[in-house]
């Protein structure tokens, strides 16, 4: 299952006889992405899982989404004036992201205008750093795709200063890392009250 999935053992952690809290600290400490030797899984008795406790046999999409942790990527804020709201987001592809959004009805919203992005190696680790340190504005909503109603976690309801100022304090450690503005940084059509 490894070789077919192009998972090297570098990037497998032994998690026997550890609980899901147990190895996930411990994989995240040594930069490992997939465990083995962890408790069987409901549906098949599998015993390879991601860092959140993912059966990785049963869905293999588990594999590609931690993976996206360490992709490069554009990590990017977006906003949306008639819903007051500020997405945070990866992309590899930015022209088709803003659309995508719009046409999907992202957090029931279609006028999502990019605001600003940069570039980084760990694409998912720094949007995961944004996410929680906008966590008290979180604004939890929903869109459609494919006929089944999807949740929004990447939404928040604050201003675009508060984001952007969360992007500047994680990419801090990194000072190679430019942002790139597309609406200039004094606008404040974007300054929405902090729910």
């Amino acid at each position: 299952f490894l070789k077919d999935q192009g998972i090297d053992l570098d990037e497998m952690f032994d998690a026997s006889g550890l609980r899901l809290a147990e190895y996930r600290s411990e994989m995240l400490s040594t930069d490992k992405l997939f465990a083995y030797g962890t408790t069987p899984c409901i549906h098949y008795g599998h015993t390879l899982r991601n860092r959140s406790g993912k059966c990785i046999q049963c869905n293999t999409l588990n594999i590609s989404f931690a993976r996206q942790h360490r992709r490069k990527a554009h990590v990017y804020l977006a906003g949306s004036r008639k819903k007051k709201l500020i997405k945070v987001g990866t992309s590899a592809d930015l022209n088709d992201r803003i659309p995508l959004l719009n046409h999907y009805r992202y957090g029931r919203a279609r006028d999502w205008q990019l605001l600003c992005h940069v570039h980084v190696d760990n694409a998912g680790v720094v949007e995961r750093k944004i996410l929680n340190g906008l966590g008290p504005f979180l604004h939890p909503t929903h869109y459609e795709k494919d006929g089944r109603l999807q949740e929004c976690k990447e939404c928040f309801k604050c201003s675009y200063a508060i984001a952007r100022w969360e992007m500047l304090l994680i990419l801090d450690d990194d000072r190679q890392h430019s942002i790139i503005e597309e609406i200039d940084v004094d606008d404040r059509r974007y300054d929405f009250p902090n729910w």
